[in-house]
């Protein structure tokens, strides 16, 4: 369980579990990284995985490698004793085959080396997978250091949100303040091509839909635009609420994703000045079909110069790190891809209305973190 990394060390803690329900956080979870935060472990962070059978694994770090052995033992009973109580429901095999599918699909792998013959990989498997993905140290650094906030982020969100749709409510809202938080930025080369948040969630889109057959397209596509009409009037509610709560006295888990936001958005912008990252850190987009992207995409993929400004966007490098970071942890907020790519969906249509309503966020947002940018756009440019 314990290993040399080239961040001090860290040790595993992994429990196989088919749920993600809100007693696995408030009786699980929170009691013990309260437990380690105690002992002086205030490090780690959680990922739910699904590879060798559903489950989550709790990384805990210290750069001086001194876990003492009293304590590992007493995570592990605490684990022990929850699922002793809550027994994890039976695991639906075709269903999970069905996952598994759909991973190795995304993420262009072959199910037999994601399902290893239904074993279990072991944790040094795990790290060599997670080391192979990152280009230097500071990556790896950077992303753990992100990982260990957010995972306390989502603690608080898993305490506070005591129904799915107070949930979706929240992921909703923290993804449009992340949007706001990449100021609209105009194209040095040609003035008519902008760059956003909002853009990139409907390249994400469009993305997926390139990954369907016609048919199902067509019935996602269907899906998507009945919800969306049904639910505009609520979206737009969410977006005007977030200025009154982000501005009330009452401590509310938006005002700590800002908090969040505003503290690591220069830090990541440090490393893509350093060269530590670059817009393609840390997954290439040279993997995708240039037919995957969006109008606006298209035209900055397929031109050379084009490409070469947006490869020198700190913002747009700050941003696409900040926002893999975020979505590897949806699965910790029972946010399913589809409900994901709904998400990237709702929210570009919203924008492409109607504009002027996320003006108000890009204008507060924009203070923080593109002072000296002279590309970026003020809110009241079109």
């Amino acid at each position: 369980m314990n290993f040399d990394h080239p961040n001090g060390q860290r040790i595993n803690f992994t429990i196989f579990y088919n749920s993600n329900s809100s007693n696995l956080y408030t009786d699980c979870f929170q009691p013990i990284s309260k437990k380690l935060e105690q002992e002086g472990f205030p490090k780690y962070y959680l990922k739910r995985n699904w590879i060798g059978g559903p489950n989550y694994t709790l990384k805990v770090m210290d750069e001086e490698g001194t876990f003492p052995i009293s304590l590992m033992k007493e995570v592990e009973e605490m684990f022990l004793q929850f699922v002793s109580h809550n027994p994890s429901p039976p695991l639906d095999e075709l269903l999970y085959r069905k996952k598994i599918e759909k991973i190795a699909h995304f993420e262009n792998r072959k199910v037999k080396d994601l399902i290893r013959n239904n074993t279990v990989l072991t944790e040094v498997d795990k790290e060599m997978i997670e080391k192979e993905t990152f280009e230097n140290l500071q990556q790896l650094k950077s992303y753990e250091d992100l990982c260990c906030q957010m995972t306390q982020h989502v603690l608080s969100i898993q305490a506070k949100c005591l129904t799915r749709k107070e949930m979706d409510k929240e992921v909703f809202c923290m993804l449009i303040v992340l949007a706001c938080h990449f100021p609209k930025w105009r194209s040095a080369n040609n003035p008519n091509l902008q760059l956003h948040g909002f853009v990139s969630y409907y390249s994400h889109y469009v993305g997926f839909l390139h990954s369907l057959s016609m048919e199902n397209k067509d019935k996602v596509e269907t899906s998507f635009r009945m919800k969306f009409e049904a639910s505009e009037e609520e979206y737009r509610s969410y977006t005007k609420e977030i200025i009154d709560r982000l501005k009330g006295k009452k401590e509310d888990v938006l005002q700590k994703w800002v908090e969040y936001l505003q503290y690591n958005w220069p830090k990541v912008q440090a490393l893509y000045q350093d060269g530590a990252i670059t817009y393609n850190s840390p997954y290439s987009t040279k993997e995708y079909d240039i037919e995957q992207y969006s109008e606006g995409h298209k035209n900055l993929m397929s031109n050379p110069t084009n490409l070469k400004e947006l490869a020198e966007h700190e913002h747009f490098s700050t941003y696409r790190w900040i926002l893999n970071v975020f979505y590897a942890h949806f699965p910790l907020l029972n946010t399913a891809a589809l409900t994901k790519f709904y998400n990237t969906y709702a929210l570009s249509t919203l924008y492409l209305k109607d504009n002027q309503l996320f003006d108000p966020l890009f204008h507060q947002f924009s203070k923080g973190v593109a002072k000296t940018d002279e590309n970026v756009l003020s809110t009241v440019e079109k």
